[in-house]
């Protein structure tokens, strides 16, 4: 029991490290620095680093850009139930192209995500709705709060 709980500490502790790095909190911006700690967090099973490193593979920030890896990382966040995950994969098959066939499947995630309560998964759904992209989609007429 001990160890888990260092790992949670350690996986805890190396997230935060990361999110300082991207976000400028007290150090530079460095995406490379911060791709480096959500890694080692990610590795501790943090889940949100390991949808945030997904995000860095999807985007390309600090990392080469990748699009497969960034798709394994946010499944993984998934099962771990990091809502914030199946809204990044929803995009990553809805806006950026990947897997063409998957596009349903994208906006699917992107609304389970808003219903979940994301708040970013909201704005994505209002604004593929509001662009067409859910044109005649019966999800388009979701309650958001």
């Amino acid at each position: 029991m001990a160890s888990s709980s260092r790992r949670t500490r350690v996986g805890n502790a190396q997230f935060n490290l990361s999110y300082c790095y991207e976000r400028g909190l007290g150090v530079e911006i460095d995406f490379v620095q911060a791709a480096k700690w959500y890694r080692l967090a990610a590795q501790q099973t943090h889940l949100v680093a390991i949808g945030s490193l997904g995000a860095f593979y999807m985007e390309g920030r600090g990392v080469p850009r990748d699009y497969d890896l960034a798709e394994r990382l946010f499944k993984q966040a998934m099962e771990g139930g990091n809502v914030r995950a199946k809204l990044n994969l929803g995009q990553l098959y809805v806006e950026k192209g990947y897997r063409t066939n998957m596009f349903e499947s994208g906006i699917r995630l992107i609304h389970e995500a808003a219903e979940a309560g994301d708040f970013r998964g909201q704005a994505e759904l209002a604004s593929l709705c509001f662009y067409g992209k859910g044109e005649n989609d019966t999800r388009c007429s979701v309650r958001i709060t």
